[in-house]
Parts: C-alpha cells; sequence; structure tokens
C-alpha cells in the first residue's frame, strides 16, 4: 500500500520524523513518485542519513534537514528547499 498517489515530479515534500518508523514509510514511496524528499529528523542523523541513502541509491532526490518540529523558528528553514530542489 502506497501512502503517496500519483505523479508529483518537480514537486518537493518535507516528511517531518523521517528518520525512522512512519517518516521513513512515507519518504521512500514519496521519492519513488518523483517527489524530491526533506527528510526532517531532530536527533537520529544515522536513521535520517540511511533514509537518503536508500532514496538516492533508488534514483530519488532528498536531502537531511534536522529540525525540531515543536520550535517554530527551528521549523522556518525546512519551509523553503534549497534551490534546484524540486521546481
Amino acid at each position: 500500500m502506497s501512502v503517496v498517489s500519483g505523479p508529483a515530479t518537480g514537486g518537493v515534500m518535507v516528511v517531518t520524523g523521517a528518520s525512522r518508523g512512519i517518516g521513513a514509510a512515507t519518504a521512500r514511496p514519496a521519492a519513488r513518485s518523483g517527489y524530491a524528499v526533506v527528510v526532517n529528523y531532530s536527533a537520529d542523523a544515522d536513521g535520517a542519513a540511511a533514509v537518503v541513502k536508500d532514496i538516492t541509491d533508488d534514483g530519488g532526490t532528498a536531502l537531511c534537514a534536522k529540525a525540531d518540529v515543536s520550535d517554530p523558528a527551528a521549523v522556518r528553514p525546512c519551509s523553503t528547499p534549497p534551490r534546484g530542489l524540486g521546481r
């Protein structure tokens, strides 16, 4: 079962808590659907890097972004993906 539907070529998806569990399980199919994925994590840098590696090894585009989503100031940089990521 896919949690992401339809092609999204050029789109960017920020997935919070994507270093493990439901977040990682959302990030991978999102990338397969054509999204460039921002893999957000708070503490598990190794887990986030592994998800990014899985996505890029599968031909997708992804990057890690450390941010505590309970802190609005920490999340702000994630709301504007780097130039060239996605559209």
